[in-house]
């Protein structure tokens, strides 16, 4: 009768030990978003897959564009956070990754943009050589519809991400993309409430400032290939 007291008790003791080792193993994996630490190794994997391997991992939802989503991939990772891991995946595979404050991460194939306007346009009708060397849809806002400013613009080689991030600028408005994949061109004001898009930094060149607003004349940014120069009004 004692014995069996005392293999009870430590039937007990071992359930209570098993309980709190299984609640202290959930609470160190806890997800923390971009600041999950990853530890992976893949070998000729779709991106889809390691995409949704990270999503487990972190909580985060990332979605991948469909052309690219098969495209195999080999990535080595060790205690490296989400965050360095997509600027690593997007810095070997050429890729585009964006995130927006609605947890959605896109990711895209990166684009170089080549365009050369000898007589200046306005940002509408820049947005729209954006779409067609892009293939993605870019939604200006009704200011930007109005706005009748133009730019004399050349670009070469420059990212999409650098590219439109420049020429937006040199007109005073900003840009995201939601949760769809659609691009808003509108003021930042406007934006002030709404969904404002992160590009994760990648292994390219930064935008550099916009020497001069657009209302003024020889406006030049230069960032990875691409000038903007002479803003007319």
């Amino acid at each position: 009768m004692i014995s069996f007291r005392i293999i009870k008790k430590r039937l007990s003791l071992l359930m209570v030990v098993l309980f709190l080792s299984n609640s202290l193993s959930i609470f160190s994996n806890e997800s923390k978003g971009l600041s999950t630490t990853l530890n992976f190794s893949f070998k000729e994997k779709k991106l889809s897959e390691i995409l949704q391997v990270f999503s487990d991992s972190s909580g985060v939802n990332i979605l991948p564009d469909d052309d690219i989503k098969d495209i195999k991939i080999s990535l080595k990772l060790e205690n490296v956070t989400l965050d360095k891991a997509l600027q690593e995946l997007g810095r070997q595979y050429d890729l585009l990754v964006t995130d927006s404050l609605d947890n959605v991460i896109h990711v895209t194939k990166l684009i170089k943009i080549n365009i050369n306007i000898k007589n200046p346009i306005t940002l509408d009708n820049i947005l729209k050589l954006f779409e067609r060397a892009s293939d993605k849809d870019i939604i200006p806002s009704l200011e930007v519809l109005q706005d009748k400013r133009k730019l004399r613009l050349s670009i070469r080689n420059a990212p999409f991400k650098d590219a439109l991030t420049t020429v937006v600028k040199s007109f005073d408005y900003v840009w995201f993309q939601d949760a769809n994949g659609f691009i808003i061109v509108a003021p930042p004001l406007r934006m002030k409430d709404e969904m404002i898009s992160r590009v994760l930094k990648l292994n390219c060149r930064g935008v550099s400032d916009v020497a001069n607003e657009s209302s003024g004349s020889g406006a030049t940014a230069v960032a990875g290939g691409l000038a903007a120069l002479d803003t007319a009004g």
